[in-house]
């Protein structure tokens, strides 16, 4: 049997006639056929040649495969190359041109100066382009700035469109002209003329919002220290205790636009004069009516203020809670912050004006911050020191800047982009401090209370926790409010000091504390919190409150300054006041601290651990389903019931006043320095001068023996006046005589502002070694 395919081709071959079962034979295919009448033997076949023929292997090969061996190169011989181009004959590249172009070329040929003038041309032509390209750089940045400064809305027509850009900016003049003259408007009918100056409108603001890209939201930076409270304080050979001192650097967004750092007229945010006396003796001026009256009264002048007693369960323990950091119960009252980013946390000891610097340089530094920061402004709202050291460094660039600081150390030291940081006051610090400082002033007072309403034996703390302070100033608030008419009506226009101190204290430092940050500020109500800030003010210099009444000027200060010159600024604080908020940060250090034990302790592990909470803290729904709950201990019958106690507890109090009336007792004691100490009717423990009101505190007390206490008055009688919440007392024309303020009170809180101004300013330009820094770059900054 014979295996495989069987031969198909098995000849006779055409031309010789060849037939053998060896011989290997090959049909002509088309193609084949095709070579075959190429080749150089088929002019001498004898016989004619046609399709699918059969060919033994020697006419196969003389035929259709006769090109085999030989060499397909196209380089032609030497003898053949052209050597017009490269003489020498070597393989330099060479170029090929056709005739009529080689002939051209030899016919333009231009002499060497001829060529250097065309250079000059192109390279004018090449300057012209580059000039072209930083105007429309330049229009493009003014335009920018002019679209999406607040208040500016899109305009539907192309001529408001105009008249909007080139009246906030000249220089923009002819700049939308130039723009429509490109698109060849010659020619077109007026109805495409108007669809064209439509559409270069829209283009307008798409390259707007294209150049706008990266800085649609308003940053707000927060940095603040952290310290490891599960650490050990127990001395080492190389240290007295391992507790790690960190920095925190968070970011905080909002939907408000950027903050220009210039003004529409070139006025920066700075004001070069720092704090500025003449800006806040006016100030004192506008605000002595509203220090005239009450808060409570002045509050209700508000038509949208409500006092916690009408608000719901819920709202009146978030309120509560507003010192609380725990993250349990931030998450239960609503307190999440998604839009905030954790920018770094370092080892760091937030000591002087150097560490602010170097961590701030943790973002100062960044590419995308450094271009945010060529237009815009960062706020920094902070605490006394975060604020004191930032203004200092800006001051100290500030003068650098204008020549008046010749050191070159400070280039190196201080960044230009500190210039752009802006530092704002705190509210959630200002909130709790005043709070603390009105519990410490009149601790005797709220000890009192506190053992009769809650029945207690042992004394109050001498400095309570956050959320102590927080219950027994709303308990005093709301059972003050409780038996409010009747105590006015019992002491009419009594002057007696017990009476008018302990007024003060409940219906003016009380519920001001209370309000400040809980309700006007995260409310957004501006002016009101500005108002209320000059009289937190009042009180924390009558307190002697040595860092707080400074910094609150400062934010005075800054305020109507950029009232004056019409910063941008004033319009984001109308409607994102309660942006520019601290409380993120310690939020998120409550976080930190909840998820970290004594294992965590160096810096470094600190930082690990942080930087991932950061990442998860939204995510890790399975664990906080494990985590133990806390919750307030009082619920709203419980605060009821204490509500009620605190008004017949006020009730005995000013009834206690009302029998005593000038029985208060001015003592001196003390066991080196002798200081006046006060005791009230009623209560054993000792009260400072600092609990007096603000009239006290002036070189003219107020007359306990007659109403008016303007020093032309002869008239002794106390019909047709009032007293004010000061302590002065006035008849109603002599008070229209003095300008509807009390002059008395003035005089103080005008020298108190042009002492305390200077004493701000004096420390922000101390030198605090800042010439001797280096760089800012610190061991303890890893990135």
């Amino acid at each position: 049997m014979i295996n495989g395919r069987p031969r198909k081709n098995k000849g006779p071959c055409v031309i010789c006639g060849k037939e053998n079962d060896n011989e290997k034979f090959r049909q002509l295919t088309p193609s084949l056929f095709q070579k075959a009448l190429k080749s150089p033997g088929f002019q001498d076949l004898d016989v004619n040649l046609k399709l699918y023929d059969q060919l033994c292997g020697r006419h196969y090969n003389k035929l259709v495969v006769f090109d085999r061996n030989t060499s397909k190169s196209s380089r032609k011989p030497m003898h053949e190359v052209d050597l017009s181009y490269n003489e020498s004959g070597n393989k330099a590249k060479r170029v090929c041109l056709s005739q009529e172009t080689y002939e051209n070329l030899l016919n333009s040929a231009s002499s060497v100066p001829q060529l250097e003038q065309e250079i000059l041309e192109l390279k004018e032509k090449v300057n012209d382009y580059i000039q072209f390209s930083e105007y429309f750089n330049d229009q493009m940045a003014r335009m920018t700035k002019v679209l999406y400064q607040e208040g500016n809305f899109p305009k539907l027509n192309a001529a408001d469109f105009v008249k909007l850009i080139e009246n906030h900016d000249p220089n923009l003049q002819g700049f939308f002209d130039t723009l429509y003259n490109a698109m060849n408007p010659k020619g077109k009918n007026k109805r495409t003329q108007e669809c064209l100056k439509q559409k270069i409108m829209l283009l307008c603001y798409q390259m707007a919002g294209l150049r706008n890209k990266q800085s649609n939201n308003l940053l707000i930076a927060c940095i603040d220290d952290y310290h490891n409270l599960h650490g050990t304080c127990i001395p080492s050979v190389n240290s007295t205790s391992q507790i790690s001192h960190m920095a925190t650097i968070l970011f905080n967004t909002t939907q408000a636009p950027p903050i220009p750092y210039y003004t529409d007229y070139h006025l920066a945010i700075h004001n070069p004069c720092g704090v500025d006396a003449s800006i806040l003796r006016n100030v004192c001026q506008e605000f002595m009516l509203t220090l005239a009256k009450s808060y409570n009264s002045e509050k209700s002048s508000w038509n949208w203020a409500s006092d916690l007693v009408v608000v719901d369960e819920t709202e009146i323990i978030e309120r509560l809670t507003i010192h609380s950091y725990d993250s349990d119960i931030s998450e239960k009252y609503q307190r999440k912050f998604n839009q905030t980013k954790l920018v770094d946390c370092i080892e760091l000891d937030l000591k002087n004006t150097k560490n602010y610097i170097q961590a701030a340089n943790t973002f100062l530094r960044l590419p995308e911050t450094k271009e945010y920061l060529k237009m815009f402004v960062i706020p920094f709202p902070a605490d006394f020191p975060g604020q004191l050291f930032i203004r200092r460094a800006v001051t100290k660039r500030l003068k650098m800047e204008a020549g008046t600081e010749p050191e070159p150390e400070l280039e190196s030291s201080i960044p230009k982009e500190i210039m752009h940081l802006v530092p704002f006051l705190g509210p959630l610090h200002v909130s709790l401090n005043t709070r603390e400082s009105v519990m410490i002033i009149f601790h005797s007072f709220f000890d009192y209370m506190y053992k009769i309403v809650f029945n207690k034996k042992q004394k109050l703390a001498a400095k309570p926790k956050p959320w102590r302070i927080n219950l027994l100033l709303y308990l005093a608030h709301e059972g003050r409010l409780l038996i409010k008419n009747c105590v006015l009506k019992r002491f009419a226009m009594s002057k007696d000091i017990s009476y008018v101190t302990f007024l003060d204290l409940l219906d003016n430092l009380v519920p001001s504390t209370l309000d400040i940050y809980s309700n006007l500020f995260r409310s957004n109500y501006l002016e009101e919190y500005i108002s209320t800030i000059f009289r937190l003010w009042t009180i924390m210099r009558r307190f002697q409150w040595h860092n707080y009444d400074k910094i609150m000027l400062a934010f005075l200060s800054d305020i109507h300054y950029w009232k004056k010159i019409n910063h941008p600024i004033i319009h984001t604080l109308k409607t994102h006041l309660n942006t520019f908020d601290e409380y993120p940060v310690e939020n998120y250090h409550s976080i930190l601290r909840r998820h970290t034990n004594a294992k965590v302790s160096t810096g470094k592990s600190l930082r690990r651990d942080a930087l991932f909470l950061d990442h998860c803290r939204h995510e890790n729904l399975f664990v906080k389903s494990f985590e133990p709950t806390r919750d307030y201990p009082y619920t709203k019958k419980d605060l009821d019931n204490l509500v009620k106690l605190t008004a017949i507890f006020h009730l005995d109090f000013f009834d206690n006043l009302w029998k005593n009336p000038g029985r208060t007792e001015l003592k001196k004691e003390g066991k080196k320095i002798k200081k006046d100490f006060y005791y009230f009717p009623g209560i054993k423990s000792q009260f400072s001068s600092k609990a007096l009101p603000l009239g006290y505190h002036s070189k003219k007390w107020p007359s306990a023996n007659k109403l008016c206490d303007r020093l032309e008055c002869t008239d002794p009688s106390w019909i047709d006046g009032m007293v004010l919440n000061c302590g002065h007392g006035y008849h109603e024309t002599c008070f229209r005589t003095l300008g509807l303020k009390c002059p008395h009170c003035f005089k103080y809180l005008s020298d108190s502002i042009d002492e305390l101004s200077q004493s701000y300013n004096q420390r922000l330009q101390m030198d605090e070694d800042i010439k001797k820094w280096a760089d800012c770059e610190s061991e303890n900054h890893e990135s």
